[in-house]
């Protein structure tokens, strides 16, 4: 899933967790429905924006995340200039100049400008989504960084989006994952969900791409009412599959266990 810069930033913490979430939804809602039709910006799109009464600041964010896609770095700079002295909040232009550096394979910069974010908003959903995402993609190609990514890892776990210590490279690992989260549905079936989320973990040590693991770990924790750690699993099973059949009943879910953490 692609980054989209529509999140926004609330000034309490309270509120910028329910609404945080809220615009991430509606974030991953668009995103569904741009998977389903890749096209290049043109000047008929952004008619179209301006039509719809998106402020100019705002369009050039879009554009900026639109060529952070295309590793154009200096039309990236140029909207986020833009965008910024339009008035867009620094954390959301990082958002898009971390997708920037992450497409360009330079993730000891994609680490540090999402981190910058996560020290000026604690728990932002799509700053821990995308901090998920390039570990993932780090581990994947096995990049070499200075960044420590033990630390990555605990600050990830710490809000429910797990990623495993080492990443198998055995070609039967995807089968394990599955065959694992299998049986963690039937744990959940039997009013297990302790053992559940064992299942799920370890199906994600296996296979941390398998998004079924992620979405049953959320439903473990969540029987357990442990709902930050819920929200966390849900919102990195959302980004895995943006298509997932129950994806509103999820948005849903995730709303009631925000509001849980925030009484």
């Amino acid at each position: 899933m692609s980054t989209h810069p529509c999140v926004g930033f609330a000034a309490g913490l309270r509120a910028a967790h329910v609404l945080g979430l809220i615009m991430l939804l509606g974030c991953l809602s668009a995103q569904r429905a741009n998977a389903r039709m890749r096209r290049p910006v043109s000047h008929e799109i952004i008619a179209q924006m301006k039509a719809r009464g998106l402020p100019l600041a705002e369009i050039a964010l879009v554009l900026a995340a639109h060529y952070a896609k295309r590793t154009d770095q200096a039309m990236v700079y140029r909207y986020i200039k833009r965008a910024l002295a339009g008035g867009v909040d620094r954390g959301r232009a990082d958002l898009v100049l971390a997708q920037f550096f992450r497409e360009s394979d330079r993730y000891d910069a994609a680490f540090a400008t999402l981190v910058r974010v996560l020290v000026q908003h604690p728990g932002q959903p799509k700053a821990l989504v995308d901090l998920w995402r390039t570990l993932h993609r780090c581990q994947r190609t096995r990049c070499t960084v200075q960044t420590d990514l033990g630390a990555i890892r605990e600050r990830l776990a710490t809000f429910g989006l797990h990623y495993p210590a080492r990443l198998s490279a055995d070609p039967q690992a995807a089968m394990r994952s599955r065959k694992l989260a299998d049986s963690g549905y039937q744990a959940l079936l039997s009013s297990r969900p302790r053992f559940a989320a064992q299942l799920f973990f370890a199906s994600i040590e296996e296979d941390p791409s398998n998004p079924l693991a992620h979405r049953g770990l959320a439903i473990a924790r969540g029987r357990q009412a442990d709902y930050r750690r819920a929200i966390g699993a849900y919102l990195l099973y959302l980004s895995l599959a943006p298509d997932a059949a129950d994806a509103d009943q999820v948005d849903r879910i995730l709303v009631e266990y925000w509001r849980k953490t925030s009484d």
